[in-house]
């Protein structure tokens, strides 16, 4: 079975900054949902689906409507994930206040979960603790059992372990990467952080706009280590050299998750889109570590 990168086809209709999950033989979706720029946006949905392609809606797992006015992540949702722990289920996501009464800036919350369905509860506190914006948290399981929430921290990517017995961070913020020098591919700013480990080493997959939307890469030998970002970024790129293969279709790609298959291969989901188009899931396999290239015309499955 093929799938068209962009699937503008795609049951789950346009999404920007999917995010995929592999959970009892199904696949669970949450990402940024219409409407992006304006208006109210209902909250946090999710669909599932057998193979990827036929997309069932679950509903919405973090509802706008059902929060006290006074919330500060009670608009604007985006870029959800999800995180399964010893049976605990966690949706973090941004998300603000735009009342005039109870305005906040932009930050990342959690929801928390016993069935990956729900019902969730909303914690109403952010999850780090900073007097700045921050965004698109990112939830990672390390093999010696500790759990780092990765967050973009204006121009920072940084890192501080995660309880999931309170929902809660703790400990020292680590920088772990900063957005380029001026005139590099990522030096406007970064976002959209996931990490893999693959190995023995960790793969930092974030996301630049800086000359539209682009994916690269940072490694490191541990959590205690620096990350380095890889010399050929961006590693997924409309600007990267052409092939047959590529999709004619894609001018923008970028907030990536990660995700193995049933069959135990390695995929990367994105958005993407060109002019005319909305934002739309993309697929492809991917190897570690990764060479450059442009999004696929098509995902077989």
């Amino acid at each position: 079975m093929k799938i068209k990168n962009p699937d503008y086809a795609s049951s789950a209709g346009s999404i920007r900054d999917p995010m995929v999950v592999l959970y009892n033989d199904r696949y669970y979706l949450v990402g940024t949902c219409e409407p992006y720029w304006s208006g109210p946006n209902p909250g946090v949905k999710m669909w599932s689906s057998p193979d990827l392609v036929d997309w069932s809606f679950e509903g919405l797992m973090v509802d706008a409507s059902a929060m006290p006015e006074e919330y500060p992540c009670k608009n604007r949702f985006w870029a959800p994930e999800l995180f399964i722990h010893n049976g605990k289920f966690f949706i973090t996501f941004n998300a603000v206040n735009d009342s005039e009464k109870y305005h906040s800036k932009l930050k990342s919350f959690v929801a928390t979960a016993d069935n990956i369905t729900g019902p969730y509860t909303v914690i109403p506190t952010p999850l780090v603790d900073v007097e700045s914006t921050t965004n698109d948290a990112h939830l990672f399981l390390d093999d010696d059992g500790t759990v780092w929430l990765f967050c973009n921290l204006e121009g920072l990517i940084v890192a501080q372990r995660f309880d999931p017995e309170t929902a809660k961070t703790y400990g020292e913020i680590v920088e772990i990467i900063v957005k380029g020098e001026s005139g590099a591919w990522d030096s406007v700013g970064i976002e959209g952080s996931f990490v893999v480990k693959r190995d023995g080493k960790f793969y930092l997959w974030y996301s630049s706009w800086s000359r539209g939307y682009e994916m690269g890469l940072a490694v490191s030998e541990g959590m205690d280590k620096p990350f380095v970002k890889m010399p050929c970024n961006p590693i997924i790129s409309c600007s990267n050299p052409e092939s047959e293969n590529d999709s004619k279709e894609v001018a923008n790609c970028g907030h990536n998750s990660c995700l193995k298959l049933k069959d135990g291969s390695d995929v990367v989901i994105y958005h993407g889109n060109m002019d005319g188009h909305k934002e739309s899931i993309c697929i492809e396999e991917i190897s570690y570590p990764p060479v450059p290239h442009r999004p696929p015309a098509y995902f077989e499955i």
